[in-house]
């Protein structure tokens, strides 16, 4: 049985673009605020055992003000900021985090990145974060609002108040925090009762999300221009294969900032809670994989260890969601065997800090 069948699985060919390097896209005429991407270092072939251990990731929308074109070849997302997690929103997730950790003792590992749609857009907005009048108070003042999901649950949230992102934020990550599976529908209905109703006005619990693949993109420019070049290409591909196939009911394409690995790039993660592939990381995906890396993920077989098994996705595949490295590494050699060539590393450190 297979997830989704749209296309002949072709055997992918990898090119050799392990051993250039970029130029740094710092020119004056690209050049957005302070955020110039360092000299960069060249690429390396994805391993597995390659991502932090963690449970959880956060992803909170930031609407990306411009998109410019970074001069080697692509467009790149230059208006994040390098460290978007000293954005106020991104800011006050990590924060909630914190005061739930200190309260209860579980530090268990959650990532907290920030998303955004690539649809070749440039768009004027003055802030990173919406706003609507809350109409609840004598002056009316506006209300900061955002999107997120949690993932591996698949919970989603739309037009979230940031006020309320410390009870999200302490639900999701809890125990008991899976309001939504992944199929989107609610499973875990005493658990609601603890959030406020504000946050059950933003949950998103619409059953069209039952079988949707979502592909979260590195495209982070300011933080590493690898990403920024290499991963705005690749998502656009696939947005763009997508679009062709008329696919958008069933995968959704974001553009996501730093998750690690900049020599990797570039980076990918895929979630679906019905799909074989849910939590994987991948690494080394350029535009040029594209459409073997969709045809990969919609001909998946139901029972596949996701893309630690699957023949034309295990030379890319980094690690899972809820995986220490060590378990990545055993998995990734119980589902093939150590390949030639495909040694794994583990960096010391955590590799997605850097």
């Amino acid at each position: 049985m297979q997830y989704r069948g749209i296309m002949p699985l072709q055997r992918a060919t990898r090119s050799c673009l392990y051993s250039f390097s970029f130029r740094s896209h710092s020119s004056s005429a690209n050049t957005n605020c302070c955020d110039v991407a360092p000299p960069l270092e060249p690429l390396v072939p994805p391993a597995p055992g390659t991502v932090k251990g963690h449970f959880h990731h956060i992803l909170i929308k930031l609407n990306t003000p411009a998109i410019n074109d970074t001069g080697n070849g692509g467009p790149g997302h230059t208006s994040w900021p390098s460290k978007v997690e000293r954005h106020p929103t991104i800011l006050r997730a990590f924060r909630s985090l914190a005061s739930y950790r200190a309260a209860t003792g579980d530090d268990s590992g959650v990532k907290i990145t920030a998303y955004d749609r690539l649809d070749g857009t440039t768009t004027t907005a003055p802030s990173f974060s919406s706003t609507r009048k809350t109409g609840s108070r004598k002056d009316d003042e506006e209300e900061e609002l955002c999107d997120l999901f949690i993932f591996p649950t698949g919970v989603r949230y739309h037009s979230l108040p940031v006020s309320l992102l410390d009870a999200v934020v302490a639900h999701g990550v809890s125990g008991g925090g899976g309001a939504c599976s992944g199929s989107g529908k609610i499973s875990n209905l005493s658990s609601l009762k603890k959030l406020p109703a504000a946050a059950l006005n933003a949950l998103e619990t619409s059953d069209a999300n039952e079988k949707k693949l979502y592909l979260f993109v590195c495209c982070h420019g300011s933080r590493d221009a690898r990403c920024g070049v290499l991963g705005t290409a690749l998502a656009r591909e696939l947005i763009s294969l997508v679009k062709d196939r008329q696919l958008e009911h069933l995968i959704e394409v974001y553009s996501t900032s730093h998750i690690g690995g900049h020599k990797y790039a570039g980076n990918v993660i895929a979630y679906g809670g019905s799909h074989p592939a849910d939590g994987d990381w991948y690494g080394g995906l350029h535009a040029a994989h594209a459409e073997i890396f969709l045809d990969s993920l919609l001909n998946m077989e139901i029972g596949v260890d996701g893309g630690a098994e699957h023949p034309a996705l295990r030379e890319y595949w980094r690690g899972r969601v809820g995986l220490a490295k060590e378990e990545q590494i055993e998995l990734w050699e119980a589902a093939g065997g150590i390949e030639s060539g495909a040694e794994s590393e583990v960096e010391e450190g955590g590799e997605e800090e850097s």
